[in-house]
């Protein structure tokens, strides 16, 4: 899933856009903080599902392109998804990067991917979610938390850390 530079493309959707075909029965979800994003994965063989943020009402899910499946349709996935729009945190990068990717986030990625939870929000496109319960709002499985040891043990295999850029 990660390219040369140590980045996965990610595709942004509303929970009400995504269908999960198989494997529900595997999913599992974890935060690096109490607060922090739900990362949603297959407990079977860890495969990245999707990142969301804590409320079902949020009409948000980052997909990793390699779980989509563009080639069921015979569509590349620039046909299916469109071109990718921005490259963004290469600060974190752990090898060479383009000139395209921006260190942090751009003004106008976020302007965009605020539109679009305000679009979302309004449209009711937080529903219905393979990660909420529709009834309660709750995740569909308890996430685990990891602890503060828990993740300084994965720094290593991340890019450096941001006060060191």
């Amino acid at each position: 899933m990660l390219d040369s530079a140590g980045g996965t493309d990610i595709f942004q959707l509303t929970p009400a856009q995504l269908t999960l075909t198989q494997g529900v029965e595997q999913l599992a979800c974890m935060r690096l903080t109490p607060k922090g994003l739900m990362r949603w994965y297959a407990k079977c063989c860890n495969t990245p599902v999707a990142n969301t943020l804590p409320w079902a009402r949020a009409p948000f899910a980052g997909i990793p392109q390699p779980f989509m499946d563009h080639a069921a349709d015979g569509q590349t996935r620039d046909q299916a998804v469109g071109p990718i729009v921005a490259r963004v945190h290469g600060r974190y990068a752990i090898g060479p990067t383009t000139a395209d990717i921006h260190p942090r986030a751009k003004m106008s990625s976020l302007g965009r991917m605020f539109g679009n939870l305000f679009r979302g929000w309004v449209g009711g496109k937080h529903r219905p979610s393979p990660f909420f319960d529709p009834g309660t709002g709750t995740p569909v499985v308890i996430p685990t938390v990891l602890s503060v040891e828990q993740r300084e043990q994965l720094r290593a295999y991340c890019g450096p850390r941001p006060e060191q850029s």
